[in-house]
């Protein structure tokens, strides 16, 4: 695996990408955290080395990319479009995760609270 500051975002992004693929325990303030890893990592790419690139690093992300969009639904929100920020900020876990004894409002865990959306119907709470 790629080492140095770039593999730290890789690993950050993957470790994201694998949790969401398993069901998240998401809330609103800690899904930006989460995806800052990958915003890092589209300002830290362009910049690499030949040497770097023939690391492997550059088609990772791109595989990391789209299994995070297979885990995950476009956000339901009407008008919201890439003009408001990089593709993976408005996307939503195909399942999220829910802890034990966590509370609930009108069907969902209360960190969706701080969304501008309802829960989407295919968005299974477990």
């Amino acid at each position: 695996m790629t080492t140095g500051p770039a593999g730290s975002l890789l690993r950050g992004w993957q470790g994201l990408v694998e949790e969401v693929e398993a069901g998240y325990a998401w809330c609103a303030p800690a899904s930006v955290h989460d995806r800052r890893c990958r915003g890092e990592l589209a300002r830290v790419v362009p910049r690499l080395t030949e040497e770097e690139a023939a690391a492997a690093l550059r088609p990772r992300p791109h595989a990391l990319d789209e299994r995070f969009r297979a885990a995950t639904i476009p956000w339901p929100r009407p008008g919201r479009g890439t003009a408001d920020g990089p593709w993976w900020r408005h996307r939503v876990p195909r399942i999220l995760e829910a802890d034990p004894g966590e509370r609930y409002r009108d069907g969902r865990p209360l960190g969706w609270d701080m969304l501008p959306h309802p829960k989407p119907g295919s968005v299974p709470v477990r």
